[in-house]
């Protein structure tokens, strides 16, 4: 999704720097640069691919509980950041230390769901800024 032509942004953000420079976007553009709006309340929502090691580990802790005591040091340890996140696997989480192919699946299919979210808001927000931009 990279586009050389705007300094490896993706799409979007190309999209958004072209409509911001005719002019054309109102405010909340700079809201769908910084991640989309959450439904739920006005405020920012951060892409997945910003988060940061802390971000990864409150996610963990959220969706994972049982699992964030036993294996956050070593999502630590691997500095897995919301990037990093969204590319493991079962064989890459087991090369980070995870032995129990039980808890592989299920974190995998934890990051799995993160993913397909992910994906899903990022084409919504692409539709709403393609709206947008093309009402020019």
């Amino acid at each position: 999704m990279s586009n050389p032509r705007y300094g490896g942004r993706s799409d979007i953000n190309a999209k958004i720097k072209l409509g911001l420079s005719n002019g054309s976007l109102d405010s909340r553009t700079s809201n769908l640069q910084r991640g989309g709006l959450n439904k739920k309340s006005s405020r920012v929502k951060k892409s997945v691919y910003l988060w940061t090691a802390a971000d990864v580990r409150s996610w963990l802790q959220r969706k994972h509980r049982d699992y964030f005591e036993r294996y956050y040091s070593l999502f630590l340890e691997h500095d897995i950041s919301g990037r990093a996140l969204v590319r493991l696997n079962e064989m890459k989480l087991e090369r980070m230390g995870i032995e129990n192919k039980e808890h592989r699946m299920d974190l995998h299919e934890q990051i799995l769901k993160l993913r397909i979210k992910h994906e899903q808001n990022e084409l919504r927000l692409l539709r709403k800024t393609d709206v947008v931009v093309n009402k020019d």
